[in-house]
């Protein structure tokens, strides 16, 4: 799971089928790479709880409270990820 502070990523999915996991911000117990204001990033083990599914032409917003593990599915993926700062 990855986490940000600083930016909304906005998923939009070009080609393929993903699935994106989420966890609750609370409940997160595993960090592995502590944030880093450089990349605004900070990474978790934690198994997510809830998964999405995007068919081309969908997209997900992911809010900074919103731990989330995109790229899961199989097969080839394109995608745009639009970074909004806050």
């Amino acid at each position: 799971l990855e986490l940000h502070r600083d930016y909304i990523d906005v998923h939009i999915l070009l080609e393929g089928t993903e699935t994106i996991g989420w966890k609750a911000i609370e409940d997160l117990k595993d960090e592995v790479k502590p944030y880093e204001a450089n990349g605004d990033c900070a990474l978790y083990s934690d198994a997510p709880t809830t998964f999405v599914d995007l068919l081309p032409g969908q997209f997900m917003i992911v809010y900074p409270e919103d731990p989330h593990a995109p790229l899961i599915g199989q097969g080839k993926i394109r995608k745009l990820i639009a970074k909004v700062k806050l």
